[in-house]
């Protein structure tokens, strides 16, 4: 990884509030946590203790690959076990929204590491 870029997003719900991101030089990102005022001051809440595990490299291939299939086994799978998938991510890979796509592919990577 070149470079962590950190992105603040407007967090709709709280004017107060801002989301905190860090994304690698491909555009993928992760929440990390929260710019926030506090009274007169304003700090930074870091909630993930994720932030080291996001892939790079040959991880993030591995990890998206394997995320491909999973989802596309999930959802062949679902309707026979009585699931009914969520409206918005019942959609091939390519279609899957940013950040579920995001989510999956830093668990496929956390299982990766593991060995799994």
């Amino acid at each position: 990884m070149e470079a962590i870029n950190i992105r603040f997003r407007y967090n709709d719900p709280d004017p107060e509030a801002y989301l905190v991101e860090i994304e690698d030089d491909n555009g993928r990102s992760i929440r990390v946590g929260e710019w926030i005022k506090d009274g007169e001051y304003q700090k930074l809440r870091i909630t993930s203790r994720e932030i080291l595990a996001l892939p790079s490299g040959d991880e993030v291939e591995r990890a998206e690959a394997l995320a491909e299939r999973f989802h596309e086994a999930y959802e062949q799978l679902a309707p026979y076990h009585g699931h009914k998938t969520n409206k918005e991510t019942a959609v091939p890979w390519k279609d899957m929204p940013h950040n579920h796509k995001q989510l999956m592919v830093h668990v496929c990577a956390k299982l990766l590491r593991q060995g799994i």
